[in-house]
């Protein structure tokens, strides 16, 4: 008996697992960059995000840089949710959620050693509301996927056992 209880995973599972793991270890590896590096006090690294709010304001849509940097924290945290939610499973969204909330939290509070970062209440709500939106990406994906790898499992014959 595997690590796995009831039924062994096919290998097909095994192996989406397994690019799950890395393509989340990548992400983190990303977000470490993102978030702990230190910022230029002219924001010169903030340079290609006015240029796009520059030009979807001269489209009509008036942005503004609160508000895409508001987008950009929940958008930084949704694959969080949704690569940890895939790997730990969907009856552990409670869980997902807690450690996104919590590394958003630790985030946070580091960046107040690093210069040019700054810690606020609302990038931490907005990063646990990025978690929970990939949770729910996830919830509308995983239904769709499941279903599928039943099919596949139902046609092939079942394998003796000793």
């Amino acid at each position: 008996m595997g690590p796995y209880p009831g039924p062994m995973p096919s290998a097909r599972a095994a192996r989406g697992r397994a690019v799950t793991r890395v393509v989340f270890g990548c992400y983190l590896v990303v977000l470490g960059y993102l978030v702990f590096t230190p910022q230029p006090d002219d924001h010169r690294a903030f340079g290609w995000v006015r240029r796009t709010i520059d030009w979807v304001a001269a489209h009509g849509l008036p942005l503004t840089f609160a508000v895409a940097e508001a987008i950009g924290n929940v958008l930084l945290f949704v694959p969080f949710g949704l690569l940890l939610g895939g790997l730990l499973g969907l009856r552990r969204w409670w869980l997902v959620w807690l450690v996104g909330s919590a590394t958003s939290a630790a985030i946070e509070t580091i960046q107040l050693a690093i210069p040019g970062r700054w810690t606020t209440l609302q990038d931490w709500i907005l990063n646990t509301l990025g978690t929970a939106l990939g949770l729910a990406v996830l919830v509308l994906v995983a239904p769709r996927t499941r279903t599928a790898a039943e099919a596949t499992a139902r046609a092939q014959p079942p394998s003796a056992s000793a």
